[in-house]
């Protein structure tokens, strides 16, 4: 959905609380105009963060920027879908995005 894009890119985190309700972050620097918009298109924003959180996973064949050790997240991105910075010299890319990089090494993802 464009409108969440627009709302990242303007800086701001859209999520869902752990009610199902909409959340927009940092909230005290939405315009009233946003506001309005927002309240407008509550339900589709809504989906469209359901949907993407339901998105298969790359699967190790496919690696991505952002499960690699050598990703640097820059302060002023989207810590999950934002442009990475590449620690190994080579040239980054968004998170989420398919890489053939010969640098990629798997992070190590603490569970339990």
């Amino acid at each position: 959905m464009q409108a969440l894009s627009r709302l990242r890119k303007a800086g701001f985190v859209p999520g869902i609380s752990p009610a199902g309700g909409l959340l927009i972050a940092p909230a005290s620097r939405l315009t009233d105009a946003q506001r309005a918009y927002i309240r407008a298109h509550k339900v589709p924003l809504i989906e469209a963060l359901r949907a993407e959180q339901i998105a298969p996973e790359p699967s190790p064949a496919t690696p991505c920027c952002g499960d690699c050790v050598h990703s640097i997240t820059p302060a002023d991105t989207d810590p999950a879908y934002g442009w990475r910075l590449c620690a190994a010299g080579g040239f980054g890319g968004f998170a989420r995005a398919v890489q053939r990089c010969e640098k990629w090494e798997a992070r190590l993802v603490a569970t339990g």
